[in-house]
C-alpha cells in the first residue's frame, strides 16, 4: 500500500488519479477534509482506505507502507499563526520521516520554491546552499526549517526526495479559493468579469509549472530512483504575469483588460516578485526535460479548469 498525505487535495488527488490511470488503487489518502466539500475530489477515484490526517500518525504503528509520499500541510502562505505552520509542515513531516526510517520505507515530500525568498540567494538547490536561504512568510519558514533538518539527519529512509514545487496550477483548485494559483484565479476571471486583477504593474514573473508536469516528475522519483536529495521542481522558465494573462484572454478569445492594485500591506516584505528554479539537477538525475512551451501548457489546462465541476465552490 502507498500512503498519499494531502490525497484529497491538488496535487495529491492529480497523482492518485494518474496511479489509478496506472493500474494503482492500493492507496491510503490522508487528509484534512472536515466539513468542506474538498471530499467531492475523491469521488470519482480509487483508494483502500481514507484516514483523517489528525489520526494518521497514531495509526502508524499498524501498517507498514511501500512508500510514504506527504503532499499534505498548511500551504497558505498568508497565515501568520508559526506555531501552527511549524506543528503543520515542520513536525508533522518529521514524524513521517524518523517512521519511513525506521521500517526502511522510501519517502518523498512537498517543499516549496517560497523557501527562496527575494531571490537574492538563487534558486540553486544545491545541499551546501539551502541552510543559507532566508524565507519570507512563516509557511516557507516551515518547510525551509523541514528541508535543513532532513540535510542534517543520519538516520534517514532509504530513498528520499524533499521537492520544492515552484508555482503550480491546473485543475483540481477549485477548493482552494483566493489561494488558489494566479493562472486558475485569472482564468475565473476572464470568464466571470471579462478582466483580470493584478499587484503592481504586472511584471512580477514567476516559473509556472502545470501540475501535469509535476506529476510526472514525481513519478520519475517513485518509478527510477534517483539519489536522494533535495530538487527544485519547475520549468526553469520565468515569465510576467501580464504575459500570462494575455494568453490567457487569447485562448478564451476575449479582449484583454488588466486592472492593476497596489500590493497589500500585507504582503509587503513577503511577496516574491521573482522566481525561476534552477533544474540542473533534476535533468542530471534523468528527467528528461521536454516541457510545453508555457502558453500551451496554459492553454491545455485552460479546457479543464472550466469544466462544470471544476468551479464548485469557487469563491476568489
Amino acid at each position: 500500500m502507498i500512503l498519499i498525505t494531502g490525497g484529497a487535495g491538488f496535487i495529491g488527488n492529480a497523482l492518485v488519479r494518474r496511479l489509478n490511470a496506472n493500474g494503482q488503487s492500493d492507496i491510503m489518502v490522508a487528509d484534512s477534509i472536515g466539513d468542506s466539500l474538498k471530499w467531492r475530489n475523491l469521488v470519482d477515484c480509487r483508494f483502500s482506505l481514507y484516514v483523517d490526517a489528525a489520526d494518521l500518525l497514531s495509526m502508524l504503528k499498524d501498517y507498514r507502507f511501500e512508500r510514504v509520499i506527504h503532499l499534505g500541510g498548511n500551504s497558505n502562505s498568508t497565515e501568520n499563526n508559526f506555531t501552527l505552520m511549524h506543528q503543520m509542515n515542520t513536525e508533522y513531516s518529521r514524524r513521517l520521516w524518523l517512521y519511513c526510517a525506521e521500517h526502511k520505507i522510501p519517502f518523498l515530500y512537498a517543499s516549496s520554491g517560497a523557501t527562496y525568498g527575494d531571490g537574492s540567494a538563487g534558486f540553486s538547490d544545491d545541499h551546501s546552499l539551502i541552510p543559507q536561504l532566508k524565507p519570507l512568510s512563516a509557511y516557507a519558514y516551515s518547510k525551509h526549517l523541514f528541508d535543513v533538518w532532513a540535510l542534517r539527519q543520519l538516520h534517514r529512509p532509504p530513498q528520499w526526495y524533499g521537492l520544492k514545487f515552484f508555482n503550480v496550477y491546473g485543475p483540481g483548485e477549485w477548493h482552494k479559493g483566493r489561494l488558489a494559483s494566479m493562472i486558475y484565479q485569472m482564468v475565473h476571471q476572464v470568464k466571470t468579469l471579462g478582466c483580470v486583477s493584478l499587484f503592481g504593474d504586472g511584471e512580477y514573473t514567476r516559473d509556472f509549472i502545470s501540475v501535469h508536469d509535476v506529476v510526472d516528475i514525481i513519478l520519475f522519483f517513485l518509478n527510477e530512483g534517483p539519489a536522494s536529495g533535495i530538487y527544485n521542481v519547475g520549468t526553469g522558465k520565468a515569465h510576467t504575469y501580464n504575459q500570462v494573462a494575455g494568453h490567457i484572454f487569447k485562448a478564451l478569445g476575449v479582449e484583454p483588460s488588466i486592472l492593476y492594485e497596489p500590493l497589500p500591506g500585507s504582503l509587503i516584505g513577503a511577496f516574491q516578485m521573482f522566481t525561476q528554479a534552477d533544474i540542473s539537477k533534476l535533468q542530471g538525475a534523468g528527467f528528461k526535460t521536454s516541457f510545453a512551451p508555457y502558453y500551451k501548457a496554459i492553454q491545455r489546462v485552460i479546457k479543464e479548469i472550466i469544466t462544470p465541476n471544476s468551479e464548485v465552490n469557487y469563491n476568489i
